[in-house]
């Protein structure tokens, strides 16, 4: 690493004497104009020229400009110059178009339009016989694939597009990518042999186009932030500022804004941070481009969570998880769409060696060939599949995290506040106006406190029993212990909550139980779970039973109900920690999704076995067998 962090010294040290050196050469591509001005300009050129490819050169110009500035204006004038270039009917041209055209909805967040837009440059690069331009679509679907974090697919094409770039000075693009790839992917070596190669590509800036040069200068920038070099970066971003602050482009403004705020919240400087991680997400946001934008959310919630500000915090959070929700959607309906399209492709070429097959039948040879053809269909059917899978599994397990961590923010600011906001308003004013209340009242607002106390016992409870179990502290041991005792005594406990809703509860032990292997603690904790379930989601007035009986080797106790039951849905997440169900509880009471997963972890410490037999509209029973001793 003491390697990696020189070299990049070096690499931040060549950069600024680069910016130096610049100041006094090339300066083209950067107008004279505000933007807005030079826009219109631009704008009333291109519908002045009357030459056709002129009007190209003209959309195409405006384009690269709106790039940094307004993704879906920059998205309006690429479909210009794609229609330019079918006018001229120059497929090179066609094929750059469709490219870029995909690359802008990429990063508008429609990937499924952008894998159309790459699909029709490669069939037009067949067509044509023109296969040597194809490094630039490659690229472009390269990056697509790593947006839609595909790894696996996206670094052999970025690797393409590197190693066939014609314009050597273009190569730092795919090269920036791969190296940010290898960094996301924990592979710092790999990153470092990136580096080395962007290092070697500095001395071909001296004639390259000065927006490309600050697209570089800033996105360098944004590594080093990555790699915790913040006082490098802040220089590289110092040294360019007036250049900067002449263009006034929403990316560059929204990427400064955003490094200097993590580089600001690194320092604890939080005031700072929140006003340019607010200025960022603004231009991010008018740029439009999602993935900066979801960066810069959850930057956002960091930053708010930093200074102690949960409740903001959590509300970025939530933004955050719908961009990101929303991406996901995108990426998995545009991986969808491709194997779609790639089975459509498949059944036709099946359909075509079946008729191949009746003309050949005779020829050994050719039904041989015919029958590898489909077998290496089928394999690449089952590469797809399973890529596929691990994506979304992966993409799951990320998913769950974060909305566990959100769960926990919600019920410290939302569940645990609410009851304990219950008892302390009406404490108040018990205690301010004691001759105001009379018997009634008093027994209503105690019934409320307790309520209130209740829901909060059990809502600290199964936290620290989630925290035990995922600590693996949860401190379960297994002995000979006799269940009746138990049962009876969870029963006269939490019969008392039933009560309350007009809820019959029935003990039900069927002949003398033998002893069981388990934990007295334990079983209090999974019958007191599984029974408030049943008072939660029951109707007024209707029974629920527990039961217990000897089968064979094993104890099964039963926790009945007559409540809503199960649908197909919910029986896929029982179980699961925060999962919500579709059937509400009956009186509004809480529930935070925890408990069918404390019961579950439980019954398996104790080499357990639990059952849910449930049918929509006719209760629900659970079922814990339990070892004999």
């Amino acid at each position: 690493m003491t390697d990696f962090k020189r070299r990049l010294n070096k690499i931040a040290g060549i950069v600024l004497f680069s910016v130096l050196a610049y100041s006094f050469g090339n300066a083209q591509a950067i107008p004279d104009l505000p933007k807005e001005e030079f826009i219109t300009q631009q704008i009333t050129a291109y519908q002045d020229a009357t030459d056709l490819a002129e009007k190209y050169e003209q959309a195409r110009q405006i384009y690269r400009f709106l790039r940094f500035e307004d993704l879906e204006r920059a998205r309006d004038y690429i479909q210009l110059t794609l229609e330019h270039a079918r006018a001229l009917e120059d497929p090179v041209r066609i094929i750059y178009a469709y490219s870029e055209l995909g690359a802008v909805y990429s990063e508008l967040g429609d990937f499924e339009g952008a894998f159309e837009e790459y699909s029709a440059a490669f069939s037009m690069s067949s067509v044509s016989g023109i296969t040597s331009e194809t490094f630039h679509t490659n690229y472009h679907l390269g990056k697509t694939y790593f947006d839609i974090q595909l790894p696996t697919f996206a670094e052999p094409l970025l690797r393409s597009a590197f190693e066939n770039y014609s314009n050597d000075r273009n190569r730092w693009i795919p090269n920036y990518d791969l190296a940010v790839l290898y960094l996301n992917s924990g592979d710092t070596v790999r990153a470092f042999q990136e580096f080395e190669k962007l290092e070697a590509q500095l001395n071909n800036f001296e004639n390259v186009n000065e927006l490309i040069d600050l697209q570089y200068t800033i996105l360098l920038a944004e590594l080093m932030v990555d790699l915790g070099e913040h006082e490098k970066a802040l220089r590289l971003m110092e040294s360019r500022q007036s250049e900067y602050d002449e263009l006034d482009l929403c990316l560059f403004n929204g990427l400064l804004s955003l490094n200097k705020s993590r580089i600001a919240t690194h320092n604890n400087q939080l005031t700072t941070a929140l006003t340019l991680a607010n200025n960022a997400l603004a231009d991010f946001s008018a740029h439009k481009d999602v993935s900066y934008v979801s960066k810069t959310l959850l930057h956002l919630s960091e930053v708010h969570a930093a200074m102690g500000d949960y409740e903001n915090s959590y509300s970025y959070m939530n933004e955050f998880h719908q961009h990101f929700n929303n991406a996901l959607s995108q990426q998995y309906s545009a991986i969808g769409s491709r194997l779609v399209r790639e089975s459509e492709a498949a059944q036709q070429a099946e359909l075509e060696l079946q008729r191949l097959s009746e003309i050949l039948q005779t020829r050994t040879f050719y039904n041989v060939a015919l029958l590898v053809l489909l077998l290496v269909v089928a394999v690449l059917f089952v590469i797809l599949y399973r890529l596929y899978q691990k994506r979304k599994e992966i993409t799951q397990q990320f998913q769950d995290l974060n909305t566990d961590k959100n769960h926990f923010i919600g019920v410290v600011s939302h569940d645990l506040r609410s009851p304990l906001n219950s008892v302390m308003v009406l404490s108040e004013f018990m205690k301010d106006d004691p001759d105001m209340i009379d018997a009634e009242t008093a027994k209503e607002y105690g019934s409320i406190i307790y309520n209130s106390t209740q829901q909060m016992q059990q809502l600290l409870n199964n936290m620290l029993d989630v925290n035990k179990i995922e600590s693996k502290t949860a401190g379960v041991s297994t002995e000979e212990i006799q269940l009746e005792n138990i049962l009876k005594s969870a029963y006269s406990t939490l019969s008392i909550f039933g009560k309350e809703k007009d809820i019959v509860t029935i003990l039900d032990i069927e002949g003398e139980l033998p002893l069981v292997q388990a934990d007295e603690s334990a079983v209090h904790r999974i019958l007191e779970n599984l029974v408030n379930n049943a008072y939660k989601f029951s109707p007024e007035g209707r029974i629920v039973k527990i039961c217990a009986k000897e089968i064979g080797t094993q104890v099964e106790i039963s926790v009945v109900d007559q409540g809503p039951g199960f649908t197909d849905l919910d029986k896929t997440k029982l179980f699961k920690k925060f999962e919500k169900l579709s059937a509400n509880p009956t009186a509004n009471e809480k529930s935070t999704g925890l408990g069918l997963y404390i019961v579950k972890n439980l019954v398996q410490q104790m080499n357990g076995t639990i059952l849910v037999e449930s049918e929509q509209g006719k209760g629900t029973t659970f079922k814990v067998l339990l070892n004999k001793a």
